[in-house]
C-alpha cells in the first residue's frame, strides 16, 4: 500500500474522529440533542449524496450519468447504520422532489420523474443504505463483511433502476418491446458495474473499524 493511501485513510479516519467528537459535545450543550445530533447527521450526508450527485458525466450510450452517488449511499449505510442510514438518502429524496436542485447535474422538482430515467436508483437509495447498514450491524467489522453490505445495497440500487428504466424505455418507445429489459441492463448497469465495486470497496475501507478504543456502531440514534 502507498504511502499516499496510507496517508489519505489516516487523514480521513482523523476527520471522522473530529466530527464525532463535535456530536459528542453537540449532545452535552444542547436541549433536545438527542434528536438534533441525529438530524444534523443525516442532513450532513443528505448534503453528501447532493454534491456526489453534482459530479455527473453524461454518457452518449445511456441516459444513466455516472456518478459518485453509490459511494455515498454506501457510506451512509455503513457509517449510520440501518436506520439512521435510510433517513438520510429519505431526507436527500425528499428535499430533492420539494425542488432543492440535489440531483445529478444540480436538478430537483416534482417534474423530475418525468425528464429522466434514473428514477428508480433514486428510489431505491433509502432502502439500499438500510439493508447495508442492516447487514454491517449484524456483521464482524471485517472488510469482506461490509463489502459484502455494500453490494448488497447495490444490487438493489439496479434493481430499482433497471425496472424504472424498462418503464422509461416502453412509454417513450426508446427501444423495442422485445428488448426493453436487455436494453435497460446494457444502458442501466453494464457500463457501471466496475466503477460501482470500487466505490463500495472504498466505502468498506473507510468504514471499517480503526484501533482507536472508540467502540464501533456508536451512531446518535433517535
Amino acid at each position: 500500500m502507498c504511502r499516499r493511501h496510507v496517508w489519505g485513510r489516516a487523514s480521513l479516519g482523523r476527520l471522522m474522529d473530529k466530527a464525532a467528537a463535535a456530536l459528542g459535545r453537540l449532545r452535552i450543550a444542547l436541549p433536545w440533542s438527542g434528536v438534533v445530533a441525529p438530524a444534523l447527521t443525516c442532513t450532513f450526508f443528505a448534503l453528501l449524496v447532493a454534491v456526489c450527485a453534482r459530479i455527473a458525466v453524461p454518457l452518449p450510450f445511456t441516459p444513466v450519468p455516472f456518478t459518485l452517488q453509490p459511494l455515498a449511499v454506501a457510506l451512509a449505510g455503513l457509517l449510520l447504520g440501518s436506520r439512521l442510514g435510510s433517513l438520510a438518502l429519505l431526507e436527500y429524496v425528499l428535499i430533492g422532489f420539494a425542488g432543492a436542485p440535489v440531483f445529478e447535474g444540480g436538478t430537483g422538482g416534482l417534474l423530475y420523474p418525468a425528464s429522466t430515467g434514473t428514477l428508480g436508483y433514486l428510489l431505491a437509495y433509502p432502502a439500499a443504505a438500510w439493508i447495508i447498514g442492516r447487514i454491517a450491524e449484524r456483521s464482524s467489522g471485517r472488510f469482506v463483511a461490509l463489502l459484502l453490505a455494500g453490494l448488497a445495497g447495490l444490487a438493489l440500487v439496479y434493481t430499482g433502476g433497471v425496472a424504472y428504466l424498462v418503464v422509461w424505455l416502453a412509454l417513450g418507445k426508446h427501444a423495442p418491446a422485445g428488448s426493453l429489459f436487455t436494453t435497460a441492463v446494457v444502458g442501466g448497469v453494464m457500463p457501471f458495474a466496475l466503477f460501482d465495486l470500487a466505490k463500495i470497496a472504498l466505502a468498506a475501507l473507510v468504514a471499517r473499524p480503526r484501533p482507536t478504543g472508540r467502540a464501533r456502531g456508536a451512531r446518535p440514534s433517535l
